[in-house]
C-alpha cells in the first residue's frame, strides 16, 4: 500500500536531518500510518463501507459508526492519514493461508469524505 500512496501527486516527501516525512500537499499536514485489527463480522462491515459507492458513504458510516477493534483479528486494516483528517488512504486485508491477503484495493479519500471515513476509527 505504501508505494501506491507515496506515488500520488498529492503526497510530498520532505527530508531532514532525522529522516524522511511525508505530507499531504493540499493542507501541508504530516501523514501518519496506523493499523487496526477486526473480527470477521466487523471486517465484513468495513469491507462493505470501503467497496460502496461514494454516494452511500455517509449513510453507511452513520449506520455502522465506530467499529470496535480486536486484539488479534481476522481482518487487518492499514491506514495512512493526514494529521488534519483531510486525507485518508486505506486497504483492508484478511488472514488466509497463514498470511494477510488484500481484500480491497487501496482507497483514497480526501476532504469531506476523508473526515467522514475517519469517524469509523
Amino acid at each position: 500500500m505504501a508505494s501506491q500512496v507515496l506515488a500520488l501527486p498529492l503526497i510530498q516527501c520532505k527530508k531532514s536531518l532525522f529522516g524522511k516525512s511525508y505530507y499531504y500537499v493540499t493542507s501541508d499536514n504530516k501523514l501518519k500510518a496506523k493499523t487496526y485489527d477486526y473480527t470477521p463480522q466487523d471486517g465484513e462491515c468495513l469491507k462493505k463501507i470501503i467497496e460502496a459507492p461514494r454516494a452511500q458513504l455517509n449513510d453507511l458510516v452513520e449506520k455502522y459508526g465506530k467499529l470496535p477493534q480486536a486484539n488479534i483479528g481476522n481482518y487487518h486494516l492499514e491506514m495512512c492519514a493526514a494529521a488534519d483528517g483531510r486525507f485518508t488512504a486505506l486497504q483492508l486485508f484478511r488472514f488466509v493461508n497463514y498470511e494477510y491477503a488484500p481484500v480491497t484495493d487501496v482507497c483514497i479519500y480526501e476532504e469531506a469524505e476523508s473526515l467522514l471515513i475517519q469517524k469509523l476509527f
